[in-house]
């Protein structure tokens, strides 16, 4: 989010919101800029990073006149119609903590030195991962919802496309699709990935990665405990 959108969302004062620097400080906000720039990059915007408020100025804060007027059930309907867009935000947070636990079992190809979002021109990808020294990127698109096979498809297609624009020429490339429920081929290896809620699960159900990394490219975690659900690669 720009300033603007933030001050739209949220409804308050341009003055209070303009103080983004204290905004940070309590964690509310954060600064977010494309994955493959510097943190002076004037390509910069900004997020409410605390999900309770997000949510708070999503559903509460401009429907008080129904809870006040005791019209919950109003409420109830509104939050029914656009939870799921709104869990769609949760979902990339989850998706990023995913990928990042992967990688500290070393179930990814590469190593993530830097982790983030990637967007140009009206061009935007979920979520990159990069390994500056392998010099390896990994695109990946979030999406809360069930994929069939063929949705899946077009997204690592559009991924594919997306990633030439990313200025990361030289630079070995991967492509992941994490969904809420996805099917896809069953196949080893290949440059592509996808992922859904019962490979999280999985992950999140064994624990913490090792304290100690497992060597790069590995497909198991350093006490070799941790094995994926699947792997898919999608032609």
């Amino acid at each position: 989010m720009t300033l603007g959108e933030i001050v739209n969302e949220t409804g308050l004062d341009r003055g209070l919101v303009g103080n983004l620097s204290v905004l940070r400080e309590l964690d509310l906000v954060r600064r977010e800029v494309p994955v493959t720039e510097s943190y002076k990059s004037r390509r910069g915007r900004y997020r409410i990073s605390d999900f309770y408020f997000n949510f708070w100025f999503r559903f509460v804060y401009p429907n008080a006149d129904l809870i006040e007027s005791g019209s919950g059930d109003a409420l109830v309907e509104i939050v029914a119609e656009e939870l799921n867009e709104y869990l769609g935000l949760v979902f990339e947070e989850v998706a990023r903590q995913f990928i990042s636990e992967l990688d500290r079992r070393g179930e990814l190809p590469l190593r993530i030195t830097k982790l983030g979002s990637w967007w140009y021109r009206g061009e935007e990808v979920d979520l990159v991962a990069l390994d500056e020294r392998g010099r390896k990127a990994l695109f990946a698109e979030v999406k809360w919802g069930e994929l069939s096979e063929r949705e899946v498809s077009r997204l690592l297609a559009e991924l594919e496309r997306k990633a030439e624009r990313a200025g990361l020429n030289g630079y070995e490339k991967f492509y992941g699709v994490i969904a809420k429920r996805a099917s896809g081929p069953e196949a080893e290896g290949g440059a592509a990935r996808v992922w859904d809620l019962r490979d999280i699960d999985a992950c999140w159900r064994h624990g913490p990665a090792p304290t100690a990394p497992s060597s790069a490219g590995a497909t198991r975690s350093a006490d070799g405990a941790f094995n994926p659900r699947r792997r898919k690669r999608v032609k």
